[in-house]
């Protein structure tokens, strides 16, 4: 008896989980849904209506043969959903896109097609007709060896994420994009690039390969962010900023700098923690306004500068191997200094001037 109803218990279960995978749509709201399968999806009974559509596929999800459910597009994979604003199709298994896969998508703003296993990519797919004014493309975390944006052009795109793919090289021309605001390229392999745009404000070229640049690579007359942490650079020299006026926050951490100079900078922060700097005369810079500097896992040895740093506020140099520290140490490098960390040093004594104490921590 007990093994029965355990028996129909287990058949009734299998029964729910078969119900879940034949029609796997959840409407939220009257425009929006969400499957677990492409073939659901593209038989929902009133596509034309969505304007919110997301496919996301159970990592335990398998055809009927066992097989795992893979996507290719075509051109008429999503030709009745015109009205669709937001498409994501993450971990939805995609491996290819036709040029023409989001024929008839006209109202598209949005697009999320990360976690998946592309490639290739061709951005025209984007702009398969004039009326698309696609503003946001999702492409994190696929195989993707390039991509080519000299050869399309994306009038409304404002927003382009390519992190961890397999590029080697980047270039991109305000003309194409121009509108765009924020380029993220982290988690690649990229060393070649030129980067040229008037309205991009943020940029992403963390944990690539880059080992050096100059001012013709990165012409940025707006960008006020700037993520270059992860890379091989050495040197940071005035020249290979001198295309990006109104950059505010520099993150330079772990790179294998023994030099920076960027006085004619008007700087807000500045990240250089995990790198090979020795002595702060190595560091040139000159703060305009109130700024910080962190200096965290260099090996300084000595805090003593005939450098001075105009209106730094703050400056942190933990973990650093600092022996000694010079008297009027904090006169000599910004008279605004507020904040003063020298954690995990050491240091076993210093004299302060009455000043040094105000701001150490």
């Amino acid at each position: 008896m007990l093994l029965q109803k355990i028996f129909q218990s287990f058949l009734f279960l299998i029964l729910v989980l078969h119900n879940i995978d034949c029609d796997s749509c959840k409407e939220d709201g009257e425009f929006k849904i969400s499957c677990s399968s492409y073939s659901d999806l593209l038989t929902y009974k009133n596509p034309g209506r969505l304007k919110s559509a997301k496919v996301s596929i159970l990592e335990t999800f398998e055809t009927e043969n066992g097989v795992k459910e893979l996507f290719m597009c075509d051109e008429s994979t999503f030709q009745h959903y015109s009205a669709l604003k937001y498409l994501d199709m993450t971990k939805s298994r995609v491996v290819y896109l036709s040029a023409n896969c989001f024929k008839g998508l006209d109202n598209l703003e949005s697009i999320k097609i990360s976690d998946n296993e592309l490639s290739e990519i061709d951005m025209n797919t984007f702009r398969v007709s004039e009326k698309m004014q696609i503003r946001n493309i999702d492409l994190i975390n696929n195989k993707i060896l390039d991509i080519d944006l000299q050869s399309v052009n994306l009038p409304d795109l404002t927003s382009l994420k390519v992190t961890n793919n397999s590029l080697t090289s980047f270039y991109l021309k305000s003309e194409n994009v121009p509108k765009i605001v924020n380029l993220d390229l982290a988690q690649n392999y990229i060393w070649r690039f030129t980067i040229e745009s008037l309205t991009l404000t943020y940029l992403d070229l963390s944990f690539n390969c880059i080992k050096a640049f100059n001012k013709g690579h990165l012409a940025l007359p707006s960008l006020k962010r700037l993520h270059l942490e992860g890379n091989h650079l050495s040197l940071i020299n005035e020249g290979m900023f001198e295309n990006m006026p109104k950059l505010q926050y520099v993150h330079l951490n772990h790179n294998l700098l023994h030099t920076v100079s960027l006085s004619n900078l008007n700087l807000v922060f500045i990240d250089i923690n995990y790198n090979q700097i020795k002595t702060l005369d190595r560091v040139n810079l000159k703060f305009r306004q109130h700024s910080s500097l962190h200096l965290n896992f260099n090996k300084v040895f000595e805090m003593m500068t005939t450098t001075e740093f105009g209106n730094l506020t703050e400056l942190i140099c933990n973990f650093c191997n600092i022996h000694t520290i010079e008297l009027y140490f904090v006169d000599k490098i910004s008279s605004n200094l507020e904040s003063l960390s020298l954690r995990s040093n050491l240091l076993t004594s210093a004299n302060f001037s009455k000043q040094d104490k105000k701001v150490l921590i």
